[in-house]
């Protein structure tokens, strides 16, 4: 055990290990301002920026986009559906990249009780021309539907894609009330319809999905 201090010069962390009390007099970086911690030697400070496993934290987007996972889950648990959490980590992942020679794009959650049909959960903000408020949209990147295709492909199983509406006014915020769905075969089978923005999504109108947790039962009960 010993202690850390840690300060922020010009916007950098400094950070320097002491391992006794007594030599905290010596060190002359120490201000009202330091932050001080006792801990072992190998409990570095790092900045959320440098961590490959945290900076995604540092997005308002990814956050967001955890959150709408964790909601789903508790909604689906409520509503009576099994769900198995899909692991995104890199080694879990060889074993599709290591059979598959197109790029491919993993799910959060099987549901097992209902044909495990893969789900992916997006928190988007929907979006109302000023010209036509009544055709309300979201953007899709165009490459996840392909990768999504190109995993439905491999696995052979049903990919659907969950949606939350993002908050305008705050977009920390998601609206918890409606969740909508659409399939991947949807989405192929319309997408001559979406219009392309600049860059590379598709503006798929919320008159294609479907409300509410009962399509999923409508659609596959029978798989």
């Amino acid at each position: 055990m010993g202690y850390h201090l840690i300060n922020i010069i010009d916007g950098k962390l400094e950070h320097c290990f002491k391992e006794t009390y007594e030599e905290l007099v010596y060190e002359d970086a120490i201000t009202g301002d330091t932050i001080i911690y006792q801990g072992e030697e190998k409990w570095r400070p790092f900045k959320i920026s440098e961590s490959e496993i945290y900076k995604g934290l540092a997005n308002e987007d990814f956050r967001i986009g955890i959150r709408a996972q964790h909601l789903f889950k508790k909604q689906a648990d409520k509503e009576g559906f099994i769900l198995e959490d899909l692991n995104q980590n890199q080694e879990s992942f060889k074993i599709y990249t290591n059979n598959v020679d197109k790029s491919i794009k993993r799910g959060d959650y099987l549901v097992r009780n209902f044909g495990n049909i893969e789900i992916d959960v997006k928190c988007k903000t929907f979006y109302k021309p000023e010209k036509t408020p009544e055709e309300i949209f979201f953007y899709f990147e165009c490459d996840d539907l392909t990768k999504h295709l190109n995993m439905q492909s491999f696995t052979k199983t049903p990919i659907l894609i969950a949606i939350y509406e993002r908050s305008q006014e705050n977009k920390n915020q998601i609206k918890e009330d409606t969740i909508h769905f659409i399939s991947i075969n949807e989405m192929k089978r319309l997408k001559e319809k979406f219009q392309k923005s600049r860059y590379s999504q598709y503006k798929i109108p919320t008159k294609y999905l479907h409300q509410g947790f009962d399509y999923i039962r409508e659609v596959f009960e029978k798989i």
